[in-house]
């Protein structure tokens, strides 16, 4: 159905182009403004609705942070003793160094929920007060009973200025269960899916999503070329 409406959009402007007798360049404003519209809803709806590059890269630099979101399946998850750990797997991954610490912060929808230091991204742990496991502290009640509109982000300490960590979307994973020791773990299967994961910058505690940032953009693109053919008449 998108192809389509793409296709259709593309054989109007040409079709304009062929009457007016002038070329590509200087197609109909409706027409460019048309396909405008249609490509931008494209990049906009295709990530809310689930569409994903599973191979792309996320390479955070100094002064970024990697945010992740995540969700529940339709049922709230059922480990033996209580869920006391929820936490945030990206392995593999390629660092600019070894032993790169993180400030990790759990957030449900806009609610910080617990933040604090983790000293790898490999598992970025967060646990109820009082697990067993080490992780950062945090009210995981949300977690438990599966309601969370979850977003981890982790902001790696980097020595110098031209540090990196280089991710992969296919290797990030959220898993809850419950914790045996500070060094073991006992991990259900996973209860969450990841929704989408971007690089932002290290100074927004909760950015606007990528995709509505660039709805925005293309309201004001189209806003421009509502003004221009006023001005026009």
């Amino acid at each position: 159905m998108v192809l389509l409406l793409v296709w259709e959009a593309l054989v109007d402007i040409m079709r304009r182009s062929l009457q007016s007798g002038v070329c590509l360049g200087f197609a109909s404003l409706r027409a460019v403004s048309r396909l405008v519209l249609i490509l931008l809803l494209v990049s906009v709806f295709l990530p809310l609705f689930g569409w994903r590059n599973d191979a792309a890269a996320l390479l955070v630099k100094s002064g970024q942070a990697l945010e992740v979101a995540f969700t529940f399946f339709n049922t709230p998850p059922v480990v033996p003793g209580g869920v006391d750990v929820i936490a945030l797997t990206t392995t593999p991954f390629a660092p600019s160094g070894p032993g790169i610490s993180v400030n990790a912060e759990l957030f449900d929808g806009a609610t910080l929920l617990g933040s604090g230091f983790v000293a790898s991204a490999e598992i970025v742990p967060f646990v109820s007060p009082g697990s067993l496991f080490d992780g950062v502290s945090s009210n995981l009640a949300t977690v438990i009973d599966g309601t969370i509109d979850g977003r981890i982000r982790i902001t790696p300490n980097f020595a110098s200025a031209d540090g990196f960590i280089d991710f992969t979307f296919a290797n990030l994973g959220i898993r809850a269960g419950r914790g045996a020791s500070g060094a073991t773990q006992i991990l259900a299967a996973p209860f969450a899916r990841v929704q989408s994961a971007e690089v932002v910058s290290a100074l927004s505690h909760v950015p606007l999503p990528a995709a509505f940032v660039l709805l925005l953009s293309g309201l004001s693109l189209l806003g421009g070329f509502a003004v221009y053919r006023l001005n026009r008449r």
